[in-house]
């Protein structure tokens, strides 16, 4: 029950507290409290049946494993020293089959030296000693000088020099990748054209046939209510049009931005510096949607390029205002 589980957990909680306060004296060699702790915890975790209880015994469990890495790297396990002439004497015994020479308790390091160097081994010996060796390498030891290997300088590698006979056998015939320069070109020409007849929209749907200019709602003009990326198309195409001067766009009466066309500034026209401004707009498929909706736009305010013009060849190379190839008057109409 919910009392029973916070007594488990504040004794977690104190028996950890306990640990990383004690922790120096937890890690000593000779201290058995880590061991005292891991059986409170031990006990402890038998009655572990939640997740919040589970997180604290493993937390505790990962202090418990550092301290005893701490603690086992604190142990001092040189218990056998190992001593080269006490390994020397057995070596030559087993390989001889003598006893090995007793060591006297007064005898100098000097003395007890040159009567070591007395004792030679045959070639039997260490071939015997190498068949007792050999059974506890699955390979072949590497071979190494017993008093360090020669010093001896690495020769530098030369590169081999291709001789003009072998340059011209081992080069084959130079393959240049082919430069695909034709798709860029298309794509500046069909943007062009796709800005051009933005424009040419943009004109006839604001200018009557007096040559009055009544502005046009933007996004009435953008927006396409089947396809939400030839709306972005459109955008993209107008963006050019209001960065070169061709098209102005500027809050009604009504806070909505319009269009409408204009001319290209042209330096002399002012004495006033003309600044040009950029905004950035964000349209997501849920804002194409809702102003749709709230616009009640159910259709283009103009063809697409594709629909409207036709083919390549039918046309005279001259384009008016009533041509097939410019986009029909279809003034929609204006929201308040």
């Amino acid at each position: 029950d919910l009392p029973d589980r916070r007594r488990l957990r504040h004794e977690y909680r104190t028996l950890i507290n306990e640990t990383q306060k004690n922790r120096l004296d937890l890690i000593r060699p000779e201290s058995k409290g880590l061991n005292d702790m891991l059986t409170k915890a031990n006990g402890l975790f038998k009655s572990v049946k939640m997740t919040r209880e589970a997180a604290l015994d493993s937390q505790f469990l990962v202090l418990a494993s550092t301290l005893g890495n701490q603690k086992a790297n604190q142990l001092h396990t040189d218990f056998v020293t190992f001593e080269p002439h006490v390994f020397t004497d057995k070596l030559v015994s087993f390989m001889t089959g003598r006893r090995p020479i007793p060591e006297e308790p007064e005898e100098e390091e000097e003395q007890e030296e040159g009567r070591r160097r007395v004792a030679k081994v045959p070639a039997a010996g260490w071939e015997k000693l190498g068949n007792e060796a050999r059974m506890y390498f699955n390979r072949a030891p590497a071979f190494h000088f017993l008093f360090g290997s020669f010093n001896r300088e690495a020769k530098a590698r030369e590169g081999r020099r291709l001789s003009r006979r072998d340059a011209n056998k081992a080069v084959g015939p130079k393959i240049v990748p082919k430069q695909v320069s034709q798709s860029d070109q298309t794509t500046k020409e069909a943007t062009t054209q796709e800005v051009e007849f933005v424009n040419r929209a943009l004109r006839q749907l604001t200018t009557d046939e007096a040559g009055n200019i009544d502005p046009i709602d933007y996004f009435e003009f953008v927006m396409d209510p089947d396809s939400f990326g030839r709306t972005i198309e459109t955008i993209f195409y107008l963006s050019f049009l209001i960065k070169d001067g061709h098209a102005r766009i500027y809050l009604d009466d009504n806070h909505l931005p319009v269009l409408v066309p204009a001319d290209p500034y042209k330096a002399g026209e002012s004495d006033e510096p003309v600044e040009r401004k950029q905004v950035l707009i964000s349209l997501t498929m849920e804002d194409w949607k809702r102003i749709k909706k709230e616009f009640e736009i159910k259709e283009r305010a103009f063809p697409r390029r594709a629909e409207a013009e036709p083919p390549s060849g039918a046309q005279n190379g001259h384009t008016s205002s009533d041509d097939e190839g410019s986009p029909p008057r279809q003034k929609p109409k204006r929201r308040a």
